[in-house]
């Protein structure tokens, strides 16, 4: 349901209690409006139930082949199921966590620590802390969704 305010800018509306967060239904209507990407900002500070909500709600854009991305002033989160190339800062930090059982086929180029061919496993961290090395860094997988935080402050 949806009317116009005093300003004629759309207003959407919903019950308070449903079954979709605000986040969900936002980035629902984003994707079906035909969005190309989508930046979610203000979605890690507060509660840790809805910043982890707001994590798992990046996967809608692999669904679609849309990029849903996290950015605030202290990370840039994605989740992907091919491929990323990032533009960074030698010595930024960079962490990949596995966001599916296991994810296969893991190839990191311009990490201090690069994987040729890994493999990681849902619940076991060691990607994390990984260290940029030259001013790209390029992240493919064959299989499964891995999550990429690029901490933007030292």
């Amino acid at each position: 349901m949806y009317g116009l305010n005093k300003n004629k800018t759309k207003v959407l509306k919903f019950p308070k209690e449903k079954d979709k967060t605000d986040t969900q239904l936002a980035l629902e209507y984003a994707l079906s409006s035909g969005a190309g990407e989508i930046i979610m900002l203000c979605s890690l500070g507060g509660r840790a139930d809805h910043m982890l909500a707001n994590i798992h709600l990046l996967s809608l854009g692999i669904k679609k082949g849309i990029i849903i991305k996290i950015l605030d002033s202290s990370a840039e989160i994605r989740i992907i199921s091919k491929s990323l190339d990032l533009k960074t800062a030698k010595g930024e930090t960079i962490s990949l966590l596995p966001f599916s059982e296991k994810v296969n086929g893991i190839y990191t180029e311009g990490l201090k620590y690069p994987l040729k061919n890994g493999t990681m496993v849902l619940g076991i961290p060691y990607g994390i802390s990984n260290e940029a090395i030259s001013r790209q860094v390029k992240i493919k997988i064959r299989s499964g969704l891995l999550l990429v935080i690029r901490n933007l402050i030292p």
